[in-house]
């Protein structure tokens, strides 16, 4: 589906961000010019495009919800006094795998605009954090898989987190060491036959492991 902008503003707010007075297109939308075959086939599913996006949208508030639930969690500046029901077993399931890892958020880098002045382009960080002693960038999925564009992302926010000038205009408390992908799992299983349920976006998949084995 082609996607129109009525004018050059609206374009430049949907696609890009604004960094003293200079326009630099996001790095997940210049993204999006990759083919995405788990997406296409998501579409073949669904008995129509209308309820189709209407996943994806509720989906994409999900996916927002999660990251703002687990952010605030480990930087406790609006500390959520329920976890939503929606995203509590993506929740349970970081909890335990960050019992075990001890990921701490630098929170003045939680949701953080950055950019590259030498290769002109933009996005906003997860999050930076340190992890088993070395600083990173931590970007956070709620996907059902790794995809390959999550390499190029998180490797374009390094490469913009390596230039001098960005460094100094951030205050950056040490040089960035690595980076993470850190997928949430939202599957919860049945304790009897250990088939998998996945709610996301309004849309429930039952997977039978017995079945499959």
């Amino acid at each position: 589906k082609s996607m129109w902008h009525k004018d050059e503003t609206e374009f430049k707010s949907v696609n890009g961000y604004d960094v003293d007075g200079i326009w630099y297109p996001r790095v997940t939308k210049i993204l999006e010019i990759k083919s995405k075959p788990a997406l296409e086939n998501f579409f073949k599913e669904m008995e129509s495009y209308a309820r189709a996006d209407e996943v994806k949208n509720k989906s994409a508030a999900e996916g927002t919800l999660m990251h703002e639930t687990i952010q605030n969690l480990l930087t406790g500046t609006h500390p959520p006094r329920r976890i939503p029901a929606e995203v509590e077993p993506g929740v349970a399931a970081f909890q335990k795998f960050n019992d075990q890892r001890k990921i701490e958020f630098h929170p003045e880098f939680v949701e953080r605009r950055l950019w590259s002045s030498r290769h002109r382009y933009a996005g906003t960080l997860d999050a930076l954090a340190w992890v088993d002693g070395k600083f990173g960038v931590l970007d956070i999925k709620t996907s059902t898989g790794f995809y390959p564009e999550y390499n190029l992302q998180t490797a374009a926010y390094v490469t913009a987190l390596q230039e001098f000038d960005v460094k100094r205009r951030l205050s950056l408390p040490r040089d960035i060491e690595t980076r993470w992908i850190l997928r949430i799992d939202q599957r919860r299983m049945c304790r009897k036959c250990s088939a998998t349920l996945r709610e996301k976006g309004g849309r429930a998949k039952i997977r039978n492991r017995l079945a499959n084995a």
